[in-house]
């Protein structure tokens, strides 16, 4: 847009506090190649600037201002453009999704079609809803259509939403969370070192959409009906935070081996526990295994880029 614009830069001085109009002329042809959105804009800058002596030099700064200049075009023909956002919600509840629709073409969209497939996390198909609506030229409309979330799962979900006019489709996707008030386990350790305090981390994963306060984790390990108890800081966690946490299991007093043991996270009135065995390994156990992990690691490696340079030279 810039060889549009007829505007003579000037100098002047502002008032305090105060301001001046400047015009400018745009002026536009009569069509143009590519449809859409033209782009240009006018600069102010403060002509000098202020200097500040930081001990080590000077440090200057002004003042700068553009004015956007936005001109559309308007598409041949029937048109589309959206915009497609969803809200979290908890499980059973209805979700609501908003569909913003633009009619950026020379026609009207007398009938559209639009479909809203939804897929859980594993990229399963879950449901679909639809809905019919028109669209004027220069028309913007803003739609609402909800989803019932009744006899789903907690988790992520992600919205494909398809909008089909006069031969021609809009597709867009947005992503959205149905909440449950539960805390999962991510990930804990079931390998531990003998004969010292050992650091413990737990890995947990709220699913409810609001933050969630004074939250634990314990871990139980049976000792022949003997059970040593240990339990982590309280926590806060944020709506669908992950967070790993660091305890301090002693085992001074255990001997090698396997013991049935549980672990637990602790949040309002609910509780998540796992049940699992948990290996106490001495410390030389402790670095050969993972050594040997490296070791199988670096052989992989190695025998990936043998087979990627044998390849190459075939070719």
């Amino acid at each position: 847009l810039e060889k549009y614009i007829n505007f003579k830069p000037v100098n002047d001085t502002l008032p305090p506090a105060g301001g001046k109009t400047y015009k400018f002329l745009l002026e536009l042809p009569d069509s143009f190649d590519i449809p859409g959105n033209h782009t240009a804009g006018i600069n102010v800058l403060q002509s000098n600037f202020d200097s500040i002596n930081s001990g080590g030099g000077n440090l200057g700064a002004r003042v700068a201002l553009r004015v956007p200049i936005l001109v559309k075009v308007p598409y041949n023909g029937p048109y589309l453009d959206a915009t497609f956002n969803s809200e979290d919600k908890e499980v059973g509840e209805m979700v609501p999704f908003s569909i913003l629709m633009r009619g950026l073409g020379t026609q009207s969209i007398n009938y559209l079609k639009g479909t809203i497939d939804i897929y859980d996390y594993n990229d399963e198909y879950v449901d679909s809803v639809s809905f019919e609506d028109s669209l004027e030229k220069n028309e913007e409309k803003e739609i609402s259509v909800s989803w019932d979330s009744n006899n789903q799962s907690a988790g992520i979900y992600f919205a494909h939403l398809t909008i089909t006019y006069g031969g021609s489709s809009y597709e867009a996707n947005t992503e959205f969370r149905l909440g449950e008030f539960f805390v999962e386990f991510l990930d804990f350790q079931d390998k531990i070192k003998e004969m010292q305090i050992n650091e413990y981390f737990v890995s947990v994963l709220s699913m409810w959409n609001s933050p969630i306060d004074d939250v634990y984790v314990q871990l139980i390990i049976d000792n022949n009906g003997n059970s040593k108890i240990f339990k982590s800081e309280s926590f806060n966690l944020n709506g669908w935070e992950n967070k790993t946490i660091q305890m301090f299991v002693d085992v001074r007093d255990l001997e090698k081996g396997s013991y049935s043991s549980e672990i637990s996270v602790f949040y309002g009135d609910s509780i998540n526990t796992k049940k699992f065995d948990i290996l106490i390994i001495d410390s030389n156990n402790f670095v050969l295994i993972i050594g040997v992990s490296v070791l199988f690691l670096i052989i992989i490696l190695v025998v990936w880029y043998l087979i990627k340079s044998r390849k190459k030279k075939n070719k």
